[in-house]
């Protein structure tokens, strides 16, 4: 057990001033650092006692003191109330249903090569995994036929329709353009 304490005070009185000099960069208040820096400390011993002790220290030391300021602020994020225009912004229903509706015919217009892994993923809801194995794929290129096919039906979608996102980047309405839905021969 000794030796396991001396490996920790070794390590504090190579490190902590490091380690609590980038923990200052990162977090504005002296306290808040010092209990990081603790806790850093304290899971390198949780390793010791498990012996566990990480090869390459200060690469480890590093990491885990990263990874406990993100959880810092993860716990410090307060909740705050929504502001006024952010509650009352809700999709029209209606609008969502008829542009839905529209979907399908333009999905149809897009190229083959993004057709089937749009329809597979986003109508029919199957995973990449399952896509790529139906359609004999590599995973990376349904994924990308899956994007480029989503831009493509974006774009298609803006020629016939102004379409209009709340500040989260959810549709909440839109405005048919002439051509409208009903235009589906173009391209």
């Amino acid at each position: 057990m000794e030796e396991k304490e001396t490996h920790i005070e070794t390590a504090w009185k190579e490190y902590s001033k490091k380690l609590l000099s980038f923990i200052r960069t990162k977090i504005s208040s002296h306290e808040d650092s010092e209990d990081i820096l603790a806790d850093v400390f304290l899971k390198l011993a949780k390793q010791t006692e498990l012996s566990r002790i990480p090869q390459k220290l200060p690469n480890w030391l590093y990491l885990v003191t990263k990874n406990t300021i993100i959880d810092y602020y993860r716990t410090k994020r307060t909740l705050e109330t929504l502001p006024e225009q952010l509650i009352h912004t809700q999709p029209n229903p209606q609008a969502i249903s008829t542009l839905s509706a529209c979907i399908m015919p333009i999905i149809k217009e897009l190229p083959d090569i993004y057709k089937l892994p749009i329809i597979r993923s986003e109508i029919d809801g199957e995973t990449h995994r399952q896509v790529a194995a139906e359609l004999k794929l590599s995973l990376p290129a349904v994924k990308s036929r899956i994007l480029r096919g989503r831009k493509k039906l974006k774009d298609l979608m803006a020629k016939r329709c102004t379409l209009y996102y709340d500040e989260f980047g959810q549709l909440i309405d839109y405005n048919e353009k002439p051509s409208g839905c009903s235009d589906v021969s173009e391209n």
